[in-house]
């Protein structure tokens, strides 16, 4: 437990370090769509008052060819805006991406743990973020095509829209679907939360 919580800070650190070169549970209901709330901005659906900024971690392994699925980011609203009204700005980053490690590269050693050299990044091509529906559609040169399609626990996103009750990390799943990565596909991938330091 402690080597994969340490191998996941020190995946976070090295998106986050990649990033800055660039830039120099209880029942619940999640609140329907509001059309002052919802963006819809050519490929891209998001309900503008969810927050769903952290790590998004499997709860089971996921690997194809020579590369593991690390995490999906998620990046705050602002960073939406930005992506939504100006188009991909960085070449490192995009703020909703499912990281991977190419298992095959070289082991390093980190800070906070071990990393693999290559860290290929699939970035967001096509979104959905609503109450009702996520989705993920988007490509790597190396990686391939990585499609996604499933659901937000409603109290989930009803806990994160809260200050009081805003949750910085969960074990159990709080997204579900059916993951696709070149052309192979995953049912029922759980993901987990960790809201980063």
């Amino acid at each position: 437990m402690e080597k994969q919580k340490a191998r996941r800070v020190s995946l976070v650190v090295l998106t986050l370090c990649l990033g800055s070169a660039a830039m120099s549970s209880g029942q619940a209901t999640a609140k329907p769509l509001d059309d002052s709330q919802v963006v819809m901005s050519g490929e891209f659906v998001r309900d503008r008052s969810f927050n769903l900024t952290g790590y998004y971690y499997p709860t089971t392994e996921i690997q194809v060819g020579n590369f593991h699925l690390d995490h999906i980011d998620m990046g705050d609203d602002s960073d939406f805006r930005k992506l939504e009204t100006e188009g991909q700005t960085l070449s490192t980053w995009t703020p909703f991406e499912f990281s991977f490690s190419d298992m095959s590269s070289p082991e390093l050693q980190g800070e906070m743990g071990p990393y693999h050299e290559r860290s290929p990044r699939v970035f967001c091509k096509s979104y959905s973020l609503t109450a009702d529906k996520i989705s993920f559609t988007g490509y790597d040169k190396d990686v391939g095509e990585v499609r996604f399609e499933g659901k937000i626990d409603p109290a989930f996103i009803t806990r994160q829209s809260s200050d009081v009750t805003w949750m910085s990390e969960s074990e159990d799943a709080v997204i579900t679907g059916d993951l696709t990565i070149a052309g192979k596909t995953f049912k029922n991938v759980g993901f987990a939360y960790w809201a980063g330091d």
